[in-house]
């Protein structure tokens, strides 16, 4: 029980003040709680000092024992209990220093709170080191996303030099990348891939599911063949990128591949992405076309040749009638190299390889080797399913010439053409009905294929409907 002195003197000098003096030879436990109860009692000015006086009082406990377990607490509440009085008054660089002192003795809580502030770049600490254990407990214990990714950051940037700690920022990353975090895969895919570690990095962004590989791959593409974003430059490495991402979308790594190939005038270079290019040759045939017609270096025009003759084989139109046409030269004949890719580019949609073929075989004589070639390959783009080149051989087995006359033939061709929907041929196979030629008569057929004329304005068709004999 306290005495009727003590109580007189509490009275007159105030409790908060008379505990103060009474704190000021105590342990700083004992300070802590002073400053508590002046903080309930709402005397927030002699809160802060008393605070204050635990910080000084808990350090030089720790000077004199390194990790005392008490001094360490009591630093840890009073720096925090310091932070919030600060934050309160609006007074942040007070509230930052507090609250680092907090977390340089261990204080959970402040930790979690300095690092987000570090990794948001509000507050860098002044004494990194003091808490670089409390970042690396919550990287650890706590399985902390940002806390693993504050120190590779600061692993990169060199800063953990000293500290104890594993100084490879992979090593975190790795962590980061384990608990969850997106960023983190793609930061260590990147550091996978400028040391060298390309099938490390690939499985790693592979993980996070084939949509959003694609765009990793090629943004790694990018910045590997042309050496940048903290990558170096590297052919080898630009085209694993590219060909991974080929392995899914062949469309867009074709795209990508197109873009460096215009960009850039290394040869070598062109060489090791033409491949990848050429993937989806639709869409890249009309580059590579309009490069080789633009090059003047021989050895150039060459090489880009071989690559579009190499597309045509695979059943490229328009890479085929280039092929064709180089081949061909100024000859006006058509030599048996180039009529194979004519025939390709007729097979594949090209209406002037057709006509090019009709028109060189309307001028030959069956049994010229070189007409009967062209009257062959006419009949391979017939039968799949060019209408144009039906109607040229179902003419030239009804007139002769370039084949002999075969009125049988004749009537295949014209009603080839014909159920395709082309009103010629439905007019002549109509007539060829209605006359037996080629066929025995058939008035019903031949009905049929005339009035399918008539109907798409065929007039001759609609005259001649007029001379059959009724049903």
């Amino acid at each position: 029980m306290k005495s009727k002195s003590f109580r007189s003197l509490k009275k007159l000098v105030g409790a908060a003040f008379l505990a103060g003096l009474l704190a000021s030879c105590a342990s700083p436990r004992t300070i802590l709680d002073v400053g508590s109860r002046a903080e309930r009692d709402n005397q927030q000015r002699w809160a802060e000092v008393q605070y204050n006086k635990a910080l000084v009082a808990a350090d030089e406990k720790l000077a004199e024992s390194p990790g005392d377990a008490e001094a360490l607490e009591v630093k840890g509440i009073a720096g925090r209990k310091l932070a919030q009085i600060h934050e309160d008054r609006g007074e942040k660089k007070e509230a930052y220093a507090a609250l680092e002192a907090s977390a340089a003795a261990g204080y959970g809580s402040s930790i979690s709170r300095l690092a987000k502030l570090h990794s948001d770049g509000v507050y860098i600490p002044r004494n990194l080191r003091a808490v670089l254990p409390g970042y690396a407990r919550l990287a650890n214990e706590d399985k902390s996303i940002r806390a693993s990714m504050l120190l590779a950051d600061l692993a990169k940037q060199g800063k953990l030099k000293g500290s104890g700690l594993n100084t490879n920022s992979s090593y975190w990353y790795a962590k980061a990348a384990s608990y969850g975090s997106v960023r983190a895969k793609d930061d260590l895919a990147r550091l996978y891939a400028s040391s060298g570690r390309l099938n490390e990095a690939k499985r790693l962004i592979a993980s996070q599911g084939r949509t959003k590989a694609v765009g990793k791959y090629l943004s790694l593409a990018k910045d590997t063949l042309a050496g940048q974003d903290g990558i170096r430059k590297n052919l080898k490495a630009g085209v694993f990128w590219i060909k991974a991402a080929a392995e899914i979308n062949p469309e867009r790594a074709s795209s990508t591949a197109a873009s460096f190939y215009r960009k850039t005038d290394s040869e070598a270079e062109r060489a090791a992405v033409l491949p990848y290019m050429l993937s989806i040759p639709s869409a890249r045939i009309n580059d590579l076309i309009a490069d080789y017609e633009a090059l003047t270096d021989e050895n150039r025009k060459r090489e880009v040749f071989a690559q579009i003759r190499k597309v045509a084989d695979e059943g490229n139109g328009k890479a085929a009638l280039l092929v064709a046409r180089v081949l061909r030269g100024n000859n006006n004949a058509i030599n048996e190299e180039a009529l194979k890719y004519y025939g390709i580019a007729a097979s594949n949609g090209q209406k002037s390889a057709v006509r090019l073929l009709v028109d060189q075989a309307s001028f030959g004589k069956a049994g010229n080797s070189a007409t009967d070639q062209i009257v062959s390959t006419l009949t391979s783009v017939a039968e799949s399913g060019d209408v144009d080149a039906s109607i040229a051989l179902a003419r030239f087995y009804e007139l002769g010439g370039p084949t002999p006359k075969n009125p049988k033939k004749a009537l295949y061709w014209n009603k080839k053409a014909a159920d395709a929907g082309n009103q010629e041929a439905q007019f002549n196979t109509g007539v060829a009905y209605a006359e037996g030629n080629g066929t025995s008569k058939d008035i019903s057929a031949a009905r049929h294929y005339l009035v399918a004329a008539a109907d798409s304005g065929n007039s001759a068709a609609k005259a001649y409907l007029q001379s059959l004999p009724a049903k």
